[in-house]
């Protein structure tokens, strides 16, 4: 038996049996659920799509009015198709770059992934590019103008100019923070050099992205890595808006100093009472005649003392 051992090990190192292999993280994006009318797009045949359909390099999904489509990226994250909505595969988790792009002619996008190892994610449209490597965001776009809301992380924001993405000019989308580029902000970057303007996302669009994906099943949830189940869980799902926060902390601040500016109004107030009662006391020792001596003489003339 002992002989055995050393040899049952080597087999294990040597031969790919199913006792033996190491399973690596999952590359697999898949259709994990849908509401409406979903269509898949597979070797340019288009049929009605299902739950558990597999979505490789070139195919496409097609959500219909009133429909989603949540798809499963691996274990790294969830992606939520909108109603009305097209995405196609441009590339998958690329096997020298690890980069994977989506192109999204027209419709709305939630995406939430967790910091991938290898490569970036894109999302192209026809006016701009987003690349993250671990984020949050809603992407919502038509062929004239894209709009970009970050929940969660950062986003690289490219401009794309005849379909093709201009490297030389970027800009950073924070934590919430928005940017819409039309074609009019594309030319005024590419041609005139300014800047992409960023604006601060406002509470209730942020509330209002959440409410957008509270309803992701919690059993899909199971299916992606900690990092990305977390991620949803405290800042997408949870009621979480950090620009509620600061607002509220905020106005908490203001009650406090004016509380604060109340009771310091409040004391010298009794400090100027308290001094007006004493003036009258104060008056009165000094309109007081002199009082004996301790050695019980009064205050007579010097002569009559020294008798």
């Amino acid at each position: 038996m002992n002989r055995l051992l050393p040899l049952l090990l080597l087999t294990c190192l040597t031969v790919p049996f199913p006792g033996c292999k190491k399973e690596g993280p999952d590359k697999t994006v898949k259709l994990y659920s849908m509401v409406g009318t979903v269509t898949v797009t597979v070797d340019r045949a288009d049929k009605p799509a299902a739950v558990g359909d597999v979505l490789g390099p070139g195919d496409r999904i097609t959500t219909g009015t009133d429909s989603i489509a949540d798809i499963l990226f691996g274990t790294a994250g969830i992606i939520r198709v909108q109603p009305d909505t097209t995405v196609s595969i441009s590339s998958l988790m690329d096997p020298g770059t690890g980069d994977t792009q989506l192109d999204m002619p027209a419709g709305k996008m939630n995406v939430t992934l967790a910091k991938l190892t290898k490569g970036s994610f894109r999302v192209k449209t026809a006016t701009a590019v987003a690349a993250v490597r671990g984020t949050s965001f809603r992407i919502t776009a038509d062929e004239k103008v894209m709009r970009l809301d970050v929940v969660a992380g950062s986003v690289q924001v490219n401009p794309v100019k005849d379909n093709v993405i201009v490297p030389e000019i970027e800009k950073t989308v924070e934590t919430n923070q928005t940017v819409k580029i039309d074609e009019a902000a594309v030319k005024k970057a590419v041609e005139e050099k300014k800047e992409i303007e960023v604006k601060e996302l406002k509470p209730e669009e942020a509330k209002q992205i959440r409410e957008e994906v509270k309803d992701i099943k919690p059993e899909m949830l199971e299916k992606i890595n900690a990092s990305a189940r977390e991620e949803i869980k405290e800042k997408i799902i949870a009621p979480d808006d950090s620009a509620e926060r600061e607002k509220e902390k905020e106005e908490k601040e203001r009650k406090e100093k004016e509380r604060s500016l109340k009771l310091l109004q409040e004391k010298k107030l009794r400090q100027q009472m308290m001094q007006k009662k004493a003036e009258p006391i104060q008056q009165k020792n000094e309109n007081k005649p002199a009082e004996t001596k301790g050695d019980g003489s009064k205050n007579l003339p010097p002569s009559v003392n020294t008798l």
